[in-house]
């Protein structure tokens, strides 16, 4: 986004200079710059505000990334006993377990 809006904002002060039939270098300097359109300049500010605005968000990525290498979750078959009606039986039921290291 910087660098489109450097380039949008450098091609409108071209076409601006392109308007100058004397195209001196004080014409050059100062009346194309106040004439040009300022959209590529406010894209390309917002895109500079945009990149330092990502650095933390960067750094908060790797902590979140080193907490979750530290859990792991299974899932396995237990086994439980059941009583039904005088006799107890062992039934098999999923389970999912989650280990938070600390």
């Amino acid at each position: 986004m910087t660098y489109a809006g450097a380039a949008m904002w450098s091609n409108a002060i071209a076409r601006e200079a392109d308007k100058d039939p004397l195209g001196t270098l004080l014409t050059l300097g100062v009346k194309p710059i106040a004439d040009a359109d300022p959209t590529g300049l406010y894209i390309s500010t917002a895109g500079m505000i945009a990149s330092i605005a990502s650095i933390p968000l960067f750094i908060a990525s790797g902590k979140n990334k080193r907490r979750a290498n530290a859990m792991s979750v299974s899932f396995k078959m237990e086994k439980t006993s059941v009583v039904k009606g005088y006799t107890a039986i062992k039934i098999n039921y999923p389970a999912v377990s989650l280990k938070i290291r600390l």
